[in-house]
């Protein structure tokens, strides 16, 4: 409860932020001398949204939610992710047996199932 009510109270500062610039400058590019630049700062080349959402993070696949799942775990997504972050997939797993909620191991099989079809059925 305590990280839906942080997620709510987050979300109605986002639309009051949103709210208040609307239609104002929020970003300005200086032409100056003092400029960030990458060859003289040593940073790594930019990349594309592409380059990036192609990245493979080195993350652990949890747990396969079916749409009805998803529907229950959204509102408490956070909570979820918290207790991965804290205390690994295990603990991920119970919370959703916890939650009453049905889930499957990620396998071969559910990363291509059709919709409709249980992981292993044809």
């Amino acid at each position: 409860q305590v990280v839906q009510l942080a997620d709510l109270h987050a979300r109605h500062l986002l639309r009051e932020y949103e709210e208040l610039i609307r239609g104002r400058r929020q970003l300005t590019w200086s032409q100056r001398d003092h400029d960030l630049r990458r060859d003289v700062d040593d940073l790594d080349e930019e990349q594309t949204d592409e380059e990036i959402a192609a990245a493979d993070l080195q993350g652990d696949d949890v747990a396969v939610l079916p749409r009805e799942t998803w529907y229950v775990v959204e509102p408490r997504a956070a909570e979820l992710i918290d207790v991965t972050e804290r205390h690994g997939v295990d603990a991920a797993r119970s919370w959703l047996d916890d939650l009453g909620v049905e889930w499957w191991l990620p396998t071969g099989l559910t990363d291509i199932r059709r919709p409709g079809c249980l992981p292993g059925e044809d």
